[in-house]
């Protein structure tokens, strides 16, 4: 029988000691941590360009039917007056006390269609509330590829081009010019001759219209010749191929937000929820940084904030 997150709380006796000896630290990519080395990957962004494949690590939760609308409006501190297809947002979701469940990029992928990207604390409050509070919505998840089925594969490719050079690259791979997109907008066009689609991101190096900074998405099938298209019409505008070390700090710099501590471990109204999770999930396996350790203590520090997502 699955143990559930509140029977592991009870099992352990106290969060801050299960957050504290959780065995997990930080995230192993499925790919190198360095391709040729972090600094020359981590300046691309700035001279040239930088090519990273996000395909594995971000679980991708999709939810559909007329009320998704409502959904987000009652579940995120955001704004959804001017929502349309289209286009994304950094969606914030907090209690119903105003305190914060997580964050996580939301696509609007068309009418009362989203996709909702990253660590998986936001998409699971979206999911326990669209099952529990009687919304007409319809959920389908995308597990990241460590937790897919054995033969599995993801649904979709995700990689993200950052840099002054992008839109150079983007244009010849893509075969003709590509008109503008605003800051988190989204636009559609191919990478040798296959469809994509791509959201206007800058997640690290200059913003401007110039650099033209994407997240670009399409069928799994499509991974590697997508891929072939960008590193082919790269190699004249000197592009790099990123690996982890460098895309976690592109984060840091952009100011992108941390993934907080998801606050659902104590209050007594949100038991229901613990309940509904998994002890072995997203809020089961989260490390916090412990205290000072004694000299009694052998085992390695872990991070702050670190997850196995």
């Amino acid at each position: 029988m699955r143990e559930s997150l509140e029977a592991k709380l009870a099992r352990v006796g106290d969060p801050l000691r299960m957050l504290r000896r959780a065995p997990a630290n930080r995230f192993r990519f499925d790919y190198p941590d360095q391709i040729t080395n972090w600094q020359d990957e981590q300046a691309a962004w700035r001279t040239t360009a930088v090519l990273f494949d996000q395909s594995h690590h971000m679980t991708d939760v999709y939810f559909t039917g007329p009320d998704v609308g409502r959904l987000l409006a009652e579940s995120g501190t955001n704004s959804f007056a001017t929502w349309a297809p289209n286009k994304a947002k950094h969606l914030v979701t907090c209690t119903e006390e105003g305190r914060m469940i997580g964050t996580a990029v939301l696509f609007g992928l068309g009418e009362n269609e989203v996709s909702v990207v990253g660590p998986t604390a936001t998409a699971n409050w979206l999911t326990y509330r669209a099952e529990t509070q009687g919304y007409d919505v319809a959920v389908v998840r995308d597990e990241r590829t460590a937790d897919q089925p054995p033969g599995g594969h993801r649904r979709l490719f995700r990689f993200e081009i950052e840099g002054p050079a992008a839109r150079a690259i983007l244009e010849k791979a893509h075969g003709g010019p590509l008109g503008p997109v605003r800051f988190f907008g989204m636009t559609s066009f191919t990478l040798g001759g296959r469809p994509v689609r791509a959201l206007s991101h800058t997640m690290a190096g200059v913003p401007g219209a110039e650099s033209m900074g994407m997240e670009i998405w399409g069928p799994w099938e499509d991974h590697q010749p997508c891929w072939d298209a960008l590193v082919s019409a790269g190699e004249e505008f000197g592009l790099v191929l990123g690996g982890a070390l460098a895309y976690y700090t592109g984060g840091i710099e952009s100011g992108y937000a941390a993934q907080p501590t998801p606050a659902i471990y104590t209050a007594p109204e949100l038991k229901g929820y613990r309940e509904w999770l998994p002890g072995n999930g997203y809020e089961g396996k989260l490390s916090a940084t412990p205290r000072r350790p004694s000299r009694t203590i052998t085992r390695p520090r872990t991070t702050s904030a670190t997850a196995t997502w």
